[in-house]
């Protein structure tokens, strides 16, 4: 017998449809029928196909089955047990090692558990060759999945397939096969049981209405005609190879034998095997057609031949060639593997352990064999048990279901809010440090303006109303001032003789510059190297001393605090000082007398004195406000942490706005965040500065990237806050010329 020789370009791999159009459309009629009439119509096709005769049973109980059990001979029954075990054994330990899943979320735990379901279905082909072992194979597994309630249907069932049902574990067996068999499963048919899984190999009717009825009910897989791919090299027994290629052709005239090898001197031989062995097989008129079907793929390298086998990613796989463990490395599409020449695939077809109802026509690609897999549901479970540490889970579902528009999937979350009152978070200051800070520079600096504008509200969109408070106009054209301003003016006589030191980028240092110029006070502004030169000679100008020193801010704080250590000045650290937050808390006390019913208030967060001074205020006067923070998400230490719920730093800070340019948290503002604030967002580059083009364009205000991030976090909040009155702060505008070009360049 001469195989069809082929190389490995003229492959032609396509997933046909699993049932032709004419058999599909047939098999749809009886289907239809069967759900309609149910088992009038089931009998009528039963009876019509040859499956019933007038004196034949057509539902055999458990009763019937275990009878039928007790009428075969002891070593049919024997051999029958021991398939049985092997099968059971190999699906129980599978089930065994589905485990289920226990896991923590904010508040609570989730999972998941694996339960069976509650009525299965088995099919066993009844036509050419009866088949008890897809019988063992299908209910073995279903029960070792704790299926309770499983059908066997198989047609003009012989005395040994009703063994094999009993001995399974089958409840009852309908002596029907075919498209009707399947539709009465699927749709259930008086005493047939609807089954919620289908499985088990069948001819093309069978197929054809599993096709139909998937959707309806759940089912393995279409499977085509049965395919075996050897792989051999000149090591491999040509006679092996012959005999396990004809016990494949054997199954159907439409069966799919092929041989891959690099050593085209063995196919002779196989092909002589295989005229031999045909002389003498009782079934070669099957056979012989099967091989008909057959190739042989001619490979220059082992490389090229795991790829032609994934290529055709065949049902069976046997690999019979040297060095075996090198060879299946690298072999990914198969349904089921057989690895070495002792390693038969027949002793898979009966029995070995693993399960013989694989995918064919390539399906391997995404699909596997029948499982306890195919009879159980993977049901999964949440508990909220702590409601408040749960707030940020539920903080997340509301803003996606904004954001996807879904607002009865919004409102659904937010009915599990936990109101946290301002009242009870972690402050480092009071309200009256506040006040006390605000009566200390109103001789100095007095409230600035807090304006509206309509163009600022379009681009902001969601109906938010914007309220816009300059602190641009303060000396020194940012909000920092108020801080400066509010710790030096607190220093005793003998602590201002000392002088104060600080590390900046700019705003902090202009801020101490001006009120020491102001209080008499001696300054010293630590910058780090190549630090912005317009805002260097500002500093200067205000007579402060300027101290270059570390290559980013936190290196400059770090150098600070040893020449503060070193010299006994005062440290006016940015953030970690009461009296700055203080300073920093008059901005809000201002803003919520200028405008009273505010809803809320989105502030940039460097250190965080603003948001903290804020929160700390609105405690006491509008503890029904929310609050917001916004980082930059080239320095989100800050950020990060809040969701993190625990403190964490970066290793850079690369971003153009220099007030957000820290890699760590603070130890007087991050618990006050943490515990205060309503939510926090990062903002891109390219958001700060379009935020910086839009106070342009709606107010005539330069915004500095820092000033500017407070409307870009507002912008991305927009779907959370729609319908708003919603507080900005533009706290700064020194900006270089170079990067305000920049930012207004940016598309």
């Amino acid at each position: 017998m001469k195989l069809r020789r082929i190389t490995p370009a003229k492959i032609s791999v396509t997933r046909n449809d699993p049932v032709d159009v004419e058999t599909l459309e047939k098999a749809r009629v009886i289907v239809s029928a069967i759900r309609d009439r149910g088992w009038d119509a089931l009998i009528e096709y039963a009876t019509q196909f040859g499956d019933l005769r007038p004196d034949t049973k057509c539902i055999y109980s458990r009763t019937d089955l275990l009878a039928a059990l007790q009428k075969i001979d002891r070593k049919e029954r024997e051999l029958l047990e021991r398939t049985a075990r092997r099968v059971t054994s190999f699906a129980q330990q599978q089930r065994d090692s589905l485990l289920d899943l226990r896991t923590t979320l904010p508040g609570g735990y989730a999972g998941h558990e694996f339960a069976p379901v509650e009525y299965a279905a088995c099919y066993a082909p009844g036509g050419r060759y009866p088949l008890p072992s897809s019988v063992i194979m299908t209910v073995c597994t279903a029960k070792a999945a704790g299926v309770p309630n499983i059908w066997v249907a198989s047609p003009k069932p012989t005395p040994i397939t009703l063994a094999a049902a009993a001995i399974s574990g089958a409840d009852h067996l309908l002596a029907v096969g075919g498209a009707q068999a399947i539709a009465a499963f699927a749709f259930g048919a008086d005493k047939v049981a609807k089954c919620d899984v289908i499985v088990g190999p069948g001819n093309r009717w069978v197929t054809a209405a599993k096709q139909l009825v998937a959707g309806f009910t759940s089912i393995d897989m279409l499977a085509g005609p049965s395919e075996l791919l050897v792989w051999a090299d000149s090591s491999a027994n040509p006679e092996v190879i012959a005999a396990d290629l004809l016990a494949q052709a054997e199954h159907d005239p439409d069966a799919l034998p092929v041989l891959v090898t690099t050593d085209d001197e063995i196919i002779p031989a196989v092909e002589a095997a295989l005229s031999q062995q045909l002389m003498v097989l009782e079934t070669r008129s099957v056979a012989s057609e099967a091989m008909k079907n057959g190739f042989v793929v001619i490979c220059e390298s082992r490389k090229e031949a795991k790829q032609a086998i994934n290529q055709l990613a065949p049902e069976h796989l046997e690999v019979q060639v040297r060095d075996l463990d090198e060879a299946i490395s690298g072999l990914d599409h198969y349904g089921a593997l057989f690895k070495g020449e002792q390693a038969a695939e027949v002793l898979g077809d009966y029995g070995a352990g693993p399960n013989h109802v694989l995918p064919t026509s390539g399906a391997s690609r995404f699909t596997g064999g029948l499982s306890v897999l195919n009879f159980l549901r993977m049901r999964t479970w949440m508990q909220i048990e702590n409601a408040a540490a749960a707030q940020d889970l539920v903080q997340d579902a509301e803003d996606l279901a904004h954001h996807e528009g879904l607002r009865a999937h919004a409102a659904s979350a937010s009915k599990r809010k936990k109101s946290q009152p301002l009242s009870s978070f972690m402050s480092p200051i009071t309200i009256n440090d506040v006040i006390d800070a605000a009566a200390r520079i109103r001789s100095y600096i007095q409230p600035t303006p807090v304006r509206k504008y309509p163009l600022l509200n379009e681009i902001v969109g969601h109906d938010i109303q914007v309220f816009v408070k300059h602190d641009n106009h303060l000396p020194t054209n940012a909000f920092k001032v108020r801080n400066g301003l509010s710790l030096i003016a607190s220093l005793t006589t003998a602590e201002k003789k000392k002088g104060v030191i600080a590390a900046t980028r700019g705003n902090h240092g202009l801020g101490l510059a001006w009120a020491g110029s102001r209080l008499e006070v001696p300054v010293k502004i630590c910058v780090p190297k190549n630090n912005s030169a317009m805002k260097n000679a500002a500093i200067e100008s205000l007579k402060a001393e300027l101290i270059e020193i570390g290559k980013d801010y936190d290196e400059t704080v770090e150098g600070m605090l040893e020449l503060a250590e070193q010299d006994g000045y005062i440290v006016a650290h940015s953030t970690n000082n009461r009296a700055i937050i203080a300073g920093a808390g008059t901005l809000t006390l201002e803003y919520l007398q200028q405008v009273d019913d505010l809803d809320a208030l989105v502030f940039a967060i460097g250190g965080g004195s603003q948001a903290v001074g804020a929160l700390t205020v609105a405690a006491s006067i509008r503890p029904d406000l929310e609050i917001y923070g916004v980082q930059a998400e080239q320095a989100s230490a800050i950020h990060d942490s809040w969701h993190a719920k625990t403190p964490t730093s970066s290793d850079s800070a690369d971003t153009f706005a220099d007030g957000l340019a820290t890699r760590k948290t603070y130890e007087l503002t991050f618990q006050a965040l943490l515990t205060g604030l309503s939510g926090f967002v990062t903002v891109s580059e390219d958001e700060i500065a379009q935020a910086i083009q839009h106070f342009v364009r709606a107010t005539g205000s330069i915004a500095e990237g820092a000033g500017a991030a407070g409307l870009a976090g507002l912008i991305k909040l927009g779907p959370k806050l729609a319908g708003k009155r919603v507080g900005v702060v533009l706290c700064g505008s020194n900006i270089d010329p170079e990067t305000l070009s920049w930012a207004l360049s940016r598309s």
